[in-house]
């Protein structure tokens, strides 16, 4: 068996059923490890960039902006 280093993803997304079914995709691969990270909001993306420091973020760019502004 080879050791895969560890990857930290954090997925972004207000809808749970866009996260959860990202999340899922993510698990299966089985090439990589990968550690998984849910995102529900803005001040949640922050609070994970500083303390989980994932080496991939998945983000809805809605997420980002006040979508009523748009």
């Amino acid at each position: 068996m080879i050791h895969r280093e560890l990857i930290h993803v954090a997925v972004a997304d207000s809808a749970v059923i866009i996260r959860s079914g990202l999340l899922s995709v993510l698990k299966m691969l089985p090439d990589l490890n990968i550690e998984t990270i849910e995102v529900t909001s803005m001040k949640s993306l922050e609070n994970c960039m500083l303390s989980h420091r994932p080496d991939v973020i998945v983000v809805n760019v809605f997420l980002l902006f006040d979508v009523s502004t748009i």
